[in-house]
């Protein structure tokens, strides 16, 4: 499952579950960074309706300086795409929009700062 946190396809693991409802929420810990964060899940049926499709996921700031480093390591978008469970394109478009507003550069001080 894909951390919030640190954008990382991970092992995570689940700490709590519980049924709620029509669903069964679940506490789950991400295996690189720690992150603690809770995911609902619903039958197919519950969830195979018109407002349910198509939804486009924003990225998180984890995400994005996990991008940036990433691609500052040579890493190219199609396996960055890979490790963050987006499509190379997207990968490609994010990285554009972040040169083009001078993000991209914020984030890399912010990489360097950390390190």
């Amino acid at each position: 499952m894909k951390c919030p946190n640190c954008g990382l396809l991970t092992n995570s693991k689940v700490i709590d579950s519980r049924s709620h409802n029509r669903t069964v929420k679940r506490t789950r810990v991400c295996s690189e960074c720690s992150h603690k964060w809770i995911t609902y899940e619903v039958n197919e049926l519950e969830y195979d309706t018109p407002r349910n499709k198509h939804v486009y996921i924003g990225w998180s700031e984890g995400e994005l300086v996990t991008l940036v480093t990433l691609y500052e390591k040579g890493l190219k978008k199609a396996h960055i795409g890979m490790l963050l469970g987006r499509s190379r394109m997207s990968v490609s478009r994010q990285l554009d929009k972040l040169m083009a507003s001078g993000e991209y550069f914020s984030f890399l001080e912010t990489i360097k700062l950390k390190a």
